[in-house]
């Protein structure tokens, strides 16, 4: 696939295609969000390193996020994801590990 037709792919899935001439400083959160998923998922990536991926987002772009990662382990990605807060887990994630003052205090399968 021509690199060109890999990234209008990728825009159409993640609903962004609107936003392809837009600069990035003039996205909401959700939409540089998307983008920079987007841009991760160009070369069919092994795994996605996550930080706090939905900070700042609104209830609908957290949704829309996480059907997109999902679409992106379906293809064969891993996910790995930091978070601070327990309603950021995906049911696709398959261990969980805690730490505290830099120490794995938890960890288990999910």
């Amino acid at each position: 696939m021509h690199q060109r037709q890999r990234v209008d792919e990728i825009l159409q899935s993640c609903g962004i295609a609107h936003l392809r001439n837009k600069l990035i400083t003039q996205m909401s959160s959700g939409e540089a969000r998307k983008t920079l998923l987007a841009r991760a998922l160009i070369n069919h990536p092994d795994i996605l390193l996550l930080d706090e991926p939905f900070d700042s987002l609104d209830e609908y772009s957290i949704a829309d996020f996480k059907r997109l990662l999902g679409d992106a382990v379906k293809c064969g990605a891993h996910i790995a994801l930091i978070s601070h807060h327990d309603e950021d887990s995906l049911p696709f994630l398959t261990h969980e590990m805690t730490f505290s003052n830099g120490r794995v205090i938890a960890r288990s399968a999910l």
